[in-house]
């Protein structure tokens, strides 16, 4: 049985860890059978019954729905934290190779019968095969047709399902590079009244005019926005659900993709989320490299800030081991989406404004598996100043994505949006897009960026595979709901972009363009290597250390010298190469040695090596462990709540249950540390060095021999006879002081005040004269270096700044007695003035809130299906219990199972149910959690103990825990 790691939420909330509600449910799996299949006739054969047809008038396509769960921020003017807003300084971008005209106005035979086009296309070794809404067209690679333009359902006739019968469009066509084979599917929805099916065929050959093994699949509600693509083991389909017209949330569905290719009764097994998430598309393989053997598709939506990230593994033998995972979110720039996800792209000669479609992630998620690492690339549509740019994400290991790069590209104030971009073989990039402003027509251009670029930019300039000529005009808004930048199979270097441009001003008169082009330093030989870090974990004891084996591999031309280093050790563990540098295709042993004190904990070490030609990375993960007990401390001296004077004796008893207490460190008073090293631990400490009153601390902190440590605290009062408490008005004596003109340094007074007790009530007096008061800045500091603005540059007619009895809070409870100062700094020109006098009214406090802590580190390891426990003590504090709160820190693999709860001698008093922990793995965190319901004395024996509740073989640590008022 699988065990659910959907998000539970809190009942704490302050927890560190966090994750994203209303994710997949792994329970609900749907094998789907299609309704229809058979083999159809070769294409060319079904392309001669006449079947372009003119609706009565054109028409919208059917719209895309918007995305209610997107909840994007309001358009503003704050700056794009990654925006490039210059062209690339190149070398400049290729021009294009080829260009011609697709399906659209300008290609004889066809008529356009809907808006937008929902422009989609691939290449083939010899073939492009380019998809719009109702008609498909197979042109050469010189770009003259050889079949089509013909109705999308021509590949439907003669099948007895209803895809045979309408051309609702949503189309998509993919080559697959694995297989040879072309993928071409659209929805068929009845003008979206239903019923609802997904249309898909698949060539039987390597030629897109051959025949083709037809699937119809039949969906519950309408299956909006169908997007597609290509895995070892499956095509991954993704839709946004709306049953009943009401989002329902994202489908998504793995095709059985071998047996489609043979012709067999291919199933497709789907998960559906909640409704607040869509948008999702499947990750897209380019390349010859497959991915790691097993690896699941993974699955990206847009959400505010972030990337959400799901993964499918798909299992057509036993559907009960598919599993859909996530959500996780990965952190990105923040962003303003393009027109607030709606309308507002100008083109000139007209009002009519163009819709961005900036809810959702752009057409395609691109896979490439490079020799040291594996990417993905995705974009989408943002504001950029008074336009709209392309911001453009490359995440690196999708099995645990994180951002690699980001930008917004945006060199000018025009719209840039409806993009798509992709890899080459060298890790090049090319990234298309339409362009359109109050004076450019609506075209198509494209950017892109060599592997040695700065990253977050497109360094290599831009050019035009089409310039516009006209605008859209009328209230069609509609504009491309997506296009297709694709790499070339033949050469693994030629990037081929279609989408939508406007020939001539007017309504449903849209064109489309085919153009390519390759950057020239893809295909060269280089001298390049590859490293990889065995084995891919390591567990090691603090006090010990382990090693792992650093291969290097020549990848292409010549060995060169490789230098080696390695990141993310945990503080105070190091590494060390032997040899620190290899020349490629030989080995290093990398050693780490972790010190005895070092803390439980499980990281990704990052192994770099840095070449003549290029730097590759290669990761492992190291898991410390440490068993170790932290010791016990308490103060025998002074006592709790005891009234001192003179010089007093200051005693702490402390004591390791699995090893030997190393030091007790005392924080004295004064703020003065002082360490024993041998038992019986003591200091001395002259109480006349600070002011008589109630609320004095001493803090001994015991560390054992592995570094554990914990802590106690005793307040006191002290009383050498220093008088009553403190009352009344202290006037400073070194003043009339000038103050000097345009200088940040300023003047500063002193005040001495003498007294016992905190500060109760602190009011102030002052008088400034000077010819324009905006100059000024007053603060005023106490003699524990607290410091509050009293005037910060004010307005006004005035000139002079004269304060009477001014009541000031931000001192209260602090120590009255010490020198306060008061600072006053001019900073501008020309206006000069003298601070005249100043005094502070103090009524103090001489009866403070006694406080009490005590603190552990015992870095303690959870028990798999057991119980973990750990205890700290509290002197005698004359602290309420009453008031107990509690911090926690750890780590655990699977959260949720948690559970704890909390002893005050030997009593039970607060328990921590399983859903008070975030899921999943995660670092858990929380402070100044209540302790309700207790009352007495806070002093005694305090336990916690941390309860795994199954048996699945999670480890975690507790590595921190305190409990104070």
């Amino acid at each position: 049985m699988l065990r659910s790691r959907a998000c539970v939420p809190g009942l704490l909330t302050l927890l560190v860890a966090s994750c994203a509600t209303g994710g997949s449910d792994e329970s609900k799996v749907q094998v789907i059978k299609p309704d229809v299949q058979d083999v159809s006739p070769p294409l060319s054969e079904l392309a001669k019954i006449p079947v372009l047809q003119t609706f009565e008038r054109a028409h919208e396509a059917e719209r895309v729905r918007p995305l209610p769960h997107m909840k994007f921020q309001a358009a503003s003017s704050a700056a794009d934290p990654v925006v490039q807003d210059a062209i690339g300084g190149g070398p400049l971008i290729p021009s294009p190779t080829t260009t011609f005209e697709g399906m659209g106005t300008g290609l004889p035979g066809f008529t356009v019968q809907s808006a937008p086009p929902d422009t989609d296309g691939d290449i083939g070794p010899n073939h492009y095969v380019q998809i719009v809404n109702s008609g498909v067209t197979v042109f050469n690679r010189s770009g003259t047709p050889v079949l089509g333009p013909v109705l999308t359902k021509t590949f439907w006739n003669g099948f007895s399902g209803a895809c045979a019968n309408t051309n609702d469009g949503d189309g998509i066509v993919r080559y697959d590079r694995i297989a040879d084979r072309w993928v071409v599917s659209q929805f068929s929805v009845n003008g979206g009244n239903g019923p609802f099916f997904q249309c898909i065929a698949v060539s039987t050959s390597p030629d897109p005019t051959g025949t083709y093994n037809r699937y119809q699949f039949t969906f519950n509600g309408f299956n909006d926005y169908p997007k597609m693509g290509l895995w070892p083991d499956a095509y991954y389909f993704t839709y946004n659900m709306f049953p009943n017209n009401t989002f329902a949330g994202a489908r998504v569905c793995a095709v059985d993709r071998v047996t489609m290719i043979a012709g067999g009764a291919a199933t497709q097994q789907c998960f559906d989320t909640s409704n607040q998430f869509g948008g999702l598309l499947a990750s897209d393989l380019d390349g010859t490299t497959m991915p790691p053997a097993g690896a699941p598709n993974t699955l990206l939506a847009l959400d505010t800030t972030a990337l959400d990230v799901w993964h499918f593994h798909v299992d057509f033998a036993t559907a009960a081991n598919s599993t859909f995972t996530g959500p996780t979110m990965v952190p990105v720039a923040a962003y303003t989406a393009l027109c607030n996800g709606g309308t507002c792209v100008t083109q000139p000669g007209t009002t009519n404004k163009l819709d961005s479609l900036a809810d959702r992630l752009m057409n395609r998620v691109v896979y490439r598996r490079f020799s040291d690492h594996e990417a993905l690339l995705v974009s989408h549509a943002v504001t950029a100043g008074t336009g709209g740019g392309v911001r453009w994400y490359e995440l690196r290991n999708p099995s645990s994505p994180a951002i690699f790069q980001q930008g917004t590209y945006a060199p000018d104030a025009s719209f840039r949006w409806m993009s798509s971009m992709t890899f080459d073989q060298a890790g090049n990039i090319g990234l298309g897009f339409t362009t359109s402003s109050s004076t450019i027509n609506p075209g198509v251009r494209y950017t892109g960026r060599l592997v040695g670029d700065a990253a977050g930019t497109m360094g290599q300039g831009e050019a035009t595979i089409v310039a516009g000529t006209g605008s859209q005009t009328g209230t069609l808004t509609r504009w491309g709901d997506y296009s297709s930048m694709n790499i070339d199979p033949t050469d693994d270097c030629t990037f081929w972009y279609t989408q939508e441009y406007m020939g001539a001003s007017g309504t449903f008169n849209w064109r489309t363009r085919v153009g390519n082009f390759k950057f020239a330093s893809c295909g060269t030989v280089t001298n390049d290597f590859s490293i990889s870090v065995t084995p891919g974990s390591q567990t090691v004891a603090a006090g010990s250390s382990t090693t792992y084996t650093v291969n290097t591999t020549v990848l292409s031309g010549a060995a060169q010298t490789v230098n080696l280093s390695v990141s993310g050790l945990p503080a105070g563990v190091t590494g060390t190469f032997s040899p620190n540098s290899v020349t490629a295709g030989s080995s290093s042993t990398l050693t780490v040695t972790v010190p005895a004190a070092t803390g439980a904990s499980t990281t990704n070490l990052t192994v770099t090596g840095t070449g003549t030609s290029a730097t590759h990375t290669a990761s492992a993960s190291l898991t410390v462990t440490n068993n170790n007990q932290a010791p016990t401390v308490s103060i025998t001296a002074p006592t709790a709540g005891s009234t001192v004077s003179g010089t007093i004796t200051v005693s702490a008893n402390a004591a390791d249950a699995d090893g030997t207490v190393a030091s007790v460190k005392f924080t004295l008073p004064d703020g003065t540390t002082v360490t024993d090293t041998t038992a019986p631990f003591s200091t001395t400490f002259d109480t006349t060095r600070v002011t008589d009153g109630a609320g004095k601390t001493i803090t001994a902190t015991a560390t054992d021999n592995q570094g554990a440590t914990s802590s106690a605290t005793v307040m006191f009062t002290i009383a050498n006879g220093g008088g009553a408490c403190i009352n009344g008005t202290f006037t400073s004596t070194d003043v009339p002081k000038s103050i000097p003109d345009n200088n940040a340094t300023g003047i500063t007074s002193n005040l001495p005040v003498v007294g016992n007790g905190a500060v109760g009530t602190l009011s102030l007096s002052l008088n400034i004269t000077h010819t324009f008061r905006g100059d000024l800045v007053v603060t005023l500091i106490s003699p524990g270096g607290t410091q509050f603005i009293v005037s910060n540059r004010a307005g006004g007619s005035a000139d002079n700044i004269v304060i009477t009895n001014q009541v000031i809070t931000a001192f209260n409870g602090q120590v009255a007695a010490g020198t306060w100062k008061l600072k006053v700094q001019d900073l501008a020109a020309i206006d000069v003035g003298t601070l005249n006098s100043w005094s502070l009214n103090i009524v103090g406090n001489c009866n403070p809130v006694v406080h009490w802590s005590g603190s552990a580190s015992p870095n303690l390891p959870t028990i798999d299906n057991g119980t973990a426990c750990t205890s700290l003590t509290v002197a005698t504090t004359g602290g309420s219990a009453s008031v107990a709160k509690l911090d926690i820190s750890g780590r655990h693999d699977f959260c949720s199972i948690l559970r704890g709860t909390l002893a005050h001698n030997g009593v039970t008093v607060a328990a921590f149910p399983t859903g008070t922990f975030p899921s999943g793995a995660c670092n858990f965190s929380f402070t100044n959690r209540a302790v309700p319901g207790l009352s007495g004395d806070s002093s005694g024996t305090w336990t916690l103990c941390i309860v795994d509740t199954d048996a699945f073989g999670d480890t975690g640590t507790l590595n921190t825990w305190a409990v104070h008022d």
